[in-house]
This record gives structure tokens, C-alpha cells and sequence, in this order.
């Protein structure tokens, strides 16, 4: 048996002077596998954000993460992600989102440990890609424990962790466009970039080339509007033009959007993430007259 999905090999250590940051809470731990398994124990369907400072121009949605534990003591697999997204953040660099395998991770944790010696590879810094070696050990350790990392789009079994993995392709989707919200959040703050300040809740991560796959994901493909707006927008009743104004479609006369008209859009922060114009440009090429 090999394995049909890239599998990468990613290092923590508690001596690195890195910390696990919940999600929600933003309270730290040390990077010890104790911690990582019981965060996943805590919150197994939660999608966790890791750094990459390598490997984020070849990695892709669905790749195997074997996380491994550095340090005396530990050289050891001790934690089974798949990739969600893997996408720049404007002030934090190179990610990975993480859907973790629970029950591998405590198998991994337990009774049927992987350690170095066996997959011989040594990740120091950074996520490193497996060679063929390692490949062939992380397969047969699957086999092994009646697991399997077949491309999630295939026709799986209904196992508990094939059934996981069945809707990856969904959750990838699903999971992106969170990330890709909040994204947009952080860079145009509370405010719809052509009303200005809304509720949070009202505000939907627009995109402005069709989804085609994450790579649609990129904030420059995105422009952050009220709910009602996004409508519009994704209908080609409003535009946005080359002077980064609104334009809004004779179709709507008469409605509280024709006084929108010619609105500038807000500004993001930083500005190099602010939208495509080519894209702009091809979406009011389709703008209803």
C-alpha cells in the first residue's frame, strides 16, 4: 500500500519558544504533544491555524500533516492533520489550516507510537515534505492500525475516520470561506466598503472572481459587503469601476440603491491586499443594463 496524498512532516518543540494559541480564548501552552492532544481531544471538529516558513508554495488542501515532536525524549509522530488552506496572511505570514484526525493522534499518542527510527527523516525548523522512505512507513503504520489517507474525494468506506475524510472536499470549501471572512475582517475592520460600519453578522466575504477552489480564497478576489449588497453584487446588479467606485445598475432606479451610486469603497489595511482591478473590471463587464 502507498500513500496517494503528499505527506508532510511537521516539528514542534517545547524549547522552541512557540506556544499553541487557542482559538476563541487566545490563551497560550507550551508546544508539547500533551497539549496539542488535549486541545484535539477538547475540540476535535475545530480547525486549528499553524505557521509554515516553508513547503506553503507545494502543499495542498488534503496533504497528510505527521506532526513531530522534537526534543530529548520525544522524536516521535505524535499528531494526523489533513490540510484545509494554506494562504498568506497579511500580518502573520504563511499558514496552514489543520482538521485533525483524533483517533490517529491518539494512537499515535498510545498504545502504537512512530518514532524517528523508523520514518528516519529529521525535521528541524520547518515543515519538510516525506520522502519516499518516510511515505512507505506512514502507509504501512496505516495498514497496519486499519487507517487510510486515500484522496478524500474517492469512494471511501464508512469507517469512522473515512467518513471524516469523505467530506473534506466540503469542509475545504466550508472551512475556506471562514477563513476567507475572517481574513476580510481583518483587513477592512467591522465595515461593509460601501456602507461603512455594520454588525458583524450582516457581513458576507464577497467574491469577486466565481469560486473555483481556494485559490479563489485570496483576499484580493474579496470584497467585504452587507449581506444585501453581496446579493446584488454576485446577481451583476452593482460594480465596482476603475476609480474604485460603486456602480450600480439601471435595474435598480428608483430602489435606496441607486443613491449608492458612485460611493467609494473603503480603503483596506494594508492597501496591497485591496481587490484586483482586473477582476473588478471583468465583473462590471457583466454588470445587467
Amino acid at each position: 500500500m502507498t500513500l496517494d496524498v503528499t505527506s508532510w512532516l511537521y516539528p514542534i518543540n517545547p524549547d522552541s519558544g512557540y506556544v499553541f494559541i487557542e482559538p476563541g480564548t487566545g490563551e497560550e501552552s507550551p508546544t508539547t504533544p500533551e497539549n496539542l492532544l488535549q486541545s484535539i481531544e477538547q475540540r476535535p471538529d475545530v480547525v486549528d491555524s499553524f505557521m509554515l516558513s516553508t513547503g506553503y508554495r507545494t502543499m495542498r488542501p488534503g496533504d497528510a500533516i505527521w506532526v513531530y515532536a522534537a526534543g530529548a525524549g520525544r522524536q516521535m509522530i505524535c499528531a494526523l492533520g489533513r490540510a484545509i488552506d494554506i494562504y498568506e496572511d497579511p500580518d502573520d505570514g504563511w499558514r496552514v489550516d489543520l482538521m485533525w484526525d483524533a483517533d490517529t493522534t491518539r494512537a499515535l499518542m498510545g498504545p502504537h507510537p512512530l518514532r524517528r527510527d523508523e520514518f528516519l527523516q529529521f525535521p528541524q525548523r520547518a515543515a519538510i515534505r516525506a520522502d519516499d522512505h518516510a511515505q512507505a512507513v506512514f502507509a504501512r503504520w496505516l495498514r497496519q492500525h486499519g487507517r487510510d489517507l486515500r484522496h478524500p474525494d474517492e469512494n471511501l468506506a464508512l469507517s469512522t475516520l473515512d467518513a471524516r475524510l469523505r467530506v473534506l472536499t466540503n469542509v475545504v470549501r466550508r472551512q475556506g470561506q471562514h477563513t476567507f471572512r475572517g481574513r476580510l475582517l481583518k483587513i477592512y475592520g467591522d465595515h461593509c466598503v460601501v456602507t461603512g460600519p455594520n454588525p458583524r453578522e450582516v457581513l458576507d466575504a464577497a467574491h469577486i472572481e466565481p469560486y473555483l477552489g481556494v485559490h479563489s480564497n485570496d483576499v484580493r478576489n474579496g470584497l467585504l459587503l452587507r449581506t444585501d449588497l453581496h446579493t446584488l453584487f454576485d446577481l451583476h446588479l452593482i460594480g465596482v469601476d476603475s476609480a474604485n467606485r460603486l456602480v450600480v445598475s439601471s435595474r435598480l432606479d428608483g430602489t435606496p440603491y441607486s443613491a449608492l451610486h458612485g460611493t467609494v469603497l473603503r480603503t483596506p489595511n494594508p492597501k496591497k491586499c485591496g481587490p484586483a482591478k482586473q477582476s473588478l473590471a471583468a465583473h462590471l463587464s457583466r454588470l445587467q443594463k
